[in-house]
């Protein structure tokens, strides 16, 4: 789930401008909250749980609605960087960086590098197996789905 942020037919330049601008536009806070808002709660409750379980799993002694909360603004601050920053570094950069934050979190389940175990990389779990899904798995959250995205 945190490296479908980052899927290359998902976090293009063309895409994180249209979203940053979209998400910045006063006037079109409303519009976005009516479209989208149902998405990006669903989004935040899988997040959640999906914390939730690893920290159970790890008896890591977190909170999961804040853990949850820092990797989405985290993910949500280095598409920002990317597209804001004179030189920006990399997607891969980006999702190496999220999972050195997850790394903190998770150390027994997470390097910089990525996931450290199959529970965190089986589908529906935190790695790189929703890359390979269909687009539709990423539709909890639809501002990043290619299918209800209004920067298609």
């Amino acid at each position: 789930m945190l490296a479908a942020d980052f899927n290359p037919d998902i976090c293009t330049p063309e895409r994180l401008a249209c979203w940053c601008s979209y998400w910045g536009e006063v006037q079109s806070r409303p519009l976005y909250q009516q479209e989208y808002s149902a998405n990006d709660t669903a989004y935040i409750e899988m997040l959640e749980g999906l914390s939730a379980e690893i920290i159970a799993e790890g008896g890591y002694g977190l909170d999961a609605v804040r853990t949850a909360r820092v990797l989405r603004v985290t993910s949500e601050g280095l598409w920002n960087d990317m597209l804001s920053m004179n030189a920006p570094y990399t997607r891969e950069e980006a999702l190496k960086t999220l999972f050195a934050l997850a790394a903190v979190f998770f150390p027994r389940h997470f390097s910089p590098e990525g996931p450290l175990t199959k529970a965190c990389s089986r589908a529906g779990g935190w790695g790189n197996a929703r890359l390979n899904r269909a687009p539709e798995s990423c539709c909890a959250r639809s501002r990043r789905c290619d299918r209800h995205s209004p920067c298609r």
